[in-house]
């Protein structure tokens, strides 16, 4: 194994990675970070073509553990992984990007250990793990749109949009949402549409909710979270 890069790596969409060996930037405490060749602390330097792997999170703990690998829930990779993504909002269609490399790669992973001396036998578990299975995803090719009359809803702009299962995540301007639930079937309605209306087209696609279950109530107060969530617009006058 090689030293690729410190801090940020840079890959493409066929999984290439582009090497980068720059200074190592190494902590003190006190003091300031200091720039270490990888060539004099005594790392190879990769020089071979490299492909894309594995996305793997880091939880270092404080208190001694056993070193184990975890599977990573896509939707909470999701969230972890955009925090950590430069300019993912600048690339077409983000989410479905970044799902694509998921997929390529078998699953996002997370390294549970206490001590860096774990890692390299957590990678070689890693690299001898099977892939997991992967989510239906379904892309959701809807626009946002005004609401024209007074009372109608619509969606706010977004960045991209996915259905993982049976739950959407919604890219927006710095944050990720995941809606599950009615959210879905609201955020999809909400086309210049009235609450009415979103309701009936609820029991159209929902059919009729389960006893004791308010639907116009709950509908109410799910449109009221994703209104105060920004992701739909009330036009009030």
């Amino acid at each position: 194994m090689g030293y690729v890069t410190d801090e940020t790596v840079s890959f493409r969409t066929d999984l290439s990675v582009i090497p980068f060996a720059k200074p190592l930037s190494i902590g003190r405490r006190p003091g300031i970070k200091k720039l270490s060749s990888p060539m004099d602390l005594g790392m190879r330097v990769a020089t071979e073509p490299l492909r894309l792997a594995s996305l793997v999170l880091l939880d270092r703990r404080i208190e001694p553990i056993e070193p184990r690998v975890d599977t990573v829930d896509l939707l909470e990779a999701l969230g972890e992984l955009a925090e950590q993504t430069s300019s993912l909002a600048q690339l077409p269609h983000p989410l479905l990007a970044l799902t694509d490399v998921v997929a390529a790669t078998g699953g996002v992973k997370r390294f549970v250990y206490s001590d860096a001396d774990d890692l390299m036998g957590l990678v070689t578990v890693l690299l001898e793990a099977p892939p997991v299975r992967h989510p239906v995803i379904t892309e959701v090719a809807m626009e946002s749109h005004a609401p024209t009359q007074v009372g109608n809803f619509g969606r706010r702009p977004f960045i991209d949009a996915l259905l993982i299962d049976e739950r959407l995540v919604i890219l927006t301007e710095g944050k990720l949402h995941v809606l599950d639930g009615i959210g879905p079937n609201l955020w999809m309605e909400a086309n210049d549409t009235s609450l009415v209306e979103i309701t009936e087209r609820l029991l159209e696609s929902l059919g009729v909710p389960p006893p004791g279950v308010n639907l116009v109530e709950t509908v109410a107060a799910a449109v009221d979270a994703l209104l105060e969530a920004n992701l739909l617009v009330r036009k009030d006058e």
